[in-house]
């Protein structure tokens, strides 16, 4: 970004802007302006220094830390991160108003804490193979809250690796599908049932009699 980035006080697109004059490089007059940084539309366009990719890194880049950590607190879906050995060392307030546990009651503990024993040994054994090798799992379990009622979870678990490429935690995100699960089951039987009437319809067609008045 080598001279594509100046502070807002010293950027002379929007200065130029401001006294009713197109840039140049930015024939429709649009600025993106974000965190500090003033990008030309006409810019991001034709530089290949400043192409979109380019560009939206440079937006993600000036982010500060802390936009991250509010964003994930204030995120509406449940977000846990865990150790290497599947320790849990954080979880978001979504997760625990989904599953009942305050952070306190789930620091340290296994994320099998939710099971509901009736998941298969096989599903687990295939998320572990999977994710040991640095891929991301995504699946739905049958979990349990603190209070002892079921839910059926979506989960995305991703690895996370560090600077030499091991595995250092893993990034897991789930969401409350019972419902969606339900209604999907609804539709799905009363799919059926209309085929089955159809069907049936359609073999005792050939068997009606038509009886004079």
């Amino acid at each position: 970004l080598k001279g594509r980035v100046r502070g807002l006080g010293e950027c002379r697109k929007c200065d130029t802007m401001r006294q009713n004059r197109q840039p140049r490089d930015d024939p429709a007059g649009i600025g993106v302006r974000w965190h500090g940084i003033c990008i030309g539309a006409g810019q991001m366009a034709t530089d290949p220094i400043m192409n979109p990719s380019n560009a939206m890194l440079a937006l993600a880049t000036a982010i500060a830390p802390q936009i991250f950590e509010q964003v994930v607190e204030q995120a509406d879906i449940a977000i846990s991160i865990t150790d290497a050995k599947a320790r849990i060392l954080y979880v978001n307030p979504a997760f625990s108003r989904m599953t009942g546990y305050a952070l306190d009651e789930l620091i340290g503990a296994n994320p099998s804490l939710l099971s509901n024993k009736s998941t298969p040994a096989e599903v687990y054994e295939e998320l572990w193979a999977v994710i040991s090798r640095g891929l991301a799992w995504n699946g739905r379990l049958v979990n349990r809250r603190k209070d002892g009622s079921k839910y059926l979870a979506d989960i995305l678990i991703t690895p996370v690796v560090d600077g030499e490429g091991e595995i250092s935690h893993y990034l897991g995100i789930q969401r409350d599908v019972t419902l969606l699960y339900r209604l999907e089951s609804e539709v799905a039987d009363q799919k059926a049932l209309i085929e089955s009437v159809a069907c049936q319809a359609q073999v005792l067609k050939g068997d009606v009699v038509v009886r004079p008045a």
